[in-house]
């Protein structure tokens, strides 16, 4: 054979390597990938593909777990059954991926799985091209409960008939509850309606950074066509916005042209429109004239439901009496529960002992303990000075501006109704105030509730005005776990 001919024959190998290791991190997902194929590799020859592991154990775990997924992969990819071996890779293999490797060893590349950028560039696309993209969730895969129904029903309702009843459509909660779960699975379900939609998700500050970039180049124009000609745009994170004048400006224009256009907006952040501090009024006003849905974190059952799906999903094998420990205190987000599950089922396929409920307890310790902590005082500190509009700094210092002292009260309130912390404690917390100062503090904003008296602050020169217990009212839903 030729040198050229070698080396297109190479290319073309190669090219199917990544192409398997494609679709296994697409059919396995990014956490089961990572652990067991980001140290392995392949080889293809002729009609054999060797799988190959850093050590003899992953070399057995992955035939014994995943033979029929490499086989289903390798299947389409080449368009025939290949025959499957497994080995370890030798001493001194080149292409061996690297490990955390000792002094002895000489550290060599690493294969790193593929990922699936969602959005890749600010140039106009056509229908074919924007209905061929697909997100990771779906409506199918949502686990519905009592803190999240409301949610569910708005976003399938949305996916239907998208521009009609819900439009805006915000949700906001804490982080793991499913807001992204629920704008990708808009997207998808309406793209299945119908397949010629043009539906786009993305985050605000992939949004910002290509707004940035298109007006460097000069390429604004494709930038609008791309965001302001489709019949859904869901944007993450919106808070992400917050001090960013020009894009809110620019996002204003596009939120106009798609909403003129009787098109569907869907957003989310991790707070209600309203708390969202260096947000153009004008823009507030838009996001709450829509439907303003915040999604809590899941109940037990529903944390159940969870869990019996993400191990399902996972291939995992766990006792009820184990996922009932779980739901029971695992409790802040899906994230969360997902990550536990990946724990014991990581101790599992590592040792090969047998997971009791004594065992799961004992390694998932610290989580829980983390999951049952209450109000958290950095929680409470970064909520008042995100509504404020202030900083952490400003807050413990010694400043007396009206907005500062203002957030720097609540904050003192807050905690002393939140937390079990004495007055010389909250006053330490908040830059060395004494107990005193904490003292007048809560009596100060204890009766502004009493008298349902308005509060009144500055943000970027403009006067804002607010009740006070609508204000206490809107943290503590924030603040609490």
């Amino acid at each position: 054979m030729s040198y050229e001919g070698y080396y297109k024959l190479q290319a073309n190998v190669n090219t199917d390597i990544r192409q398997l290791k494609s679709e296994l991190l697409e059919r396995l997902g990014h956490n089961k990938y990572d652990v067991w194929f980001s140290e392995s590799d392949f080889r293809i020859n002729n009609d054999c593909l060797t799988v190959l592991a850093p050590n003899a154990f992953v070399s057995g775990m992955l035939k014994k777990t995943f033979y029929a997924d490499i086989n289903e992969c390798a299947k389409n990819i080449s368009g025939t059954n290949l025959s499957i071996s497994f080995d370890v890779f030798s001493q001194n293999d080149d292409s061996m991926p690297a490990r955390q490797a000792s002094q002895n060893h000489t550290r060599v590349r690493k294969v790193m799985p593929l990922s699936k950028p969602v959005v890749v560039d600010t140039q106009p696309c056509n229908s074919s091209e924007r209905s061929a993209r697909s997100y990771k969730h779906t409506l199918d895969t949502f686990i519905v409960g009592s803190k999240n129904k409301l949610a569910y029903n708005a976003a399938k309702a949305v996916s239907e008939t998208p521009g009609k009843d819900y439009n805006p459509l915000f949700f906001y909660g804490t982080y793991g509850v499913g807001k992204t779960h629920l704008l990708q699975a808009i997207c998808n379900q309406a793209i299945a309606n119908r397949p010629n939609a043009l539906c786009v998700y993305v985050s605000a500050e992939e949004f910002t950074n290509e707004y940035v970039n298109a007006f460097r180049t000069q390429k604004l124009d494709n930038f609008r066509k791309k965001y302001r000609n489709v019949d859904i745009l869901a944007i993450d994170d919106i808070h992400f916005l917050a001090n960013k004048k020009s894009t809110q400006e620019e996002f204003l224009h596009t939120f106009n042209s798609i909403d003129l256009a009787d098109k569907q907006i869907v957003l989310a952040s991790d707070a209600h429109p309203t708390m969202i501090a260096e947000l153009a009024e004008n823009l507030v006003n838009r996001f709450v004239s829509g439907m303003v849905v915040k999604i809590e974190t899941p109940d037990y059952d529903t944390r159940l439901k969870i869990c019996r799906q993400k191990t399902a999903d996972m291939g995992i094998k766990i006792n009820d009496e184990i996922l009932e420990y779980v739901a029971a205190n695992i409790t802040k987000s899906v994230r969360d529960i997902e990550g536990a599950l990946l724990k014991l089922n990581a101790h599992i396929m590592l040792t090969g002992e047998p997971l009791s409920l004594a065992l799961a307890q004992y390694l998932l310790g610290q989580a829980v303990s983390k999951s049952a902590a209450g109000v958290r005082v950095e929680d409470v500190e970064s909520s008042v000075a995100t509504f404020f509009g202030t900083t952490l700094k400003d807050m413990r210092s010694a400043k007396k501006d009206q907005t500062v002292s203002l957030a720097r009260s609540v904050a003192m309130h807050l905690l002393r109704d939140n937390t079990d912390m004495s007055f010389p404690e909250i006053g330490k917390s908040l830059g060395g105030k004494n107990h005193a100062t904490v003292i007048m503090a809560c009596k100060k904003i204890k009766e502004l509730a009493e008298k349902n008296c308005n509060a009144t602050w500055k943000v970027n020169g403009m006067t804002r005005s607010e009740n006070i217990n609508t204000i206490i009212r809107q943290l503590q839903e924030t603040i609490r776990p």
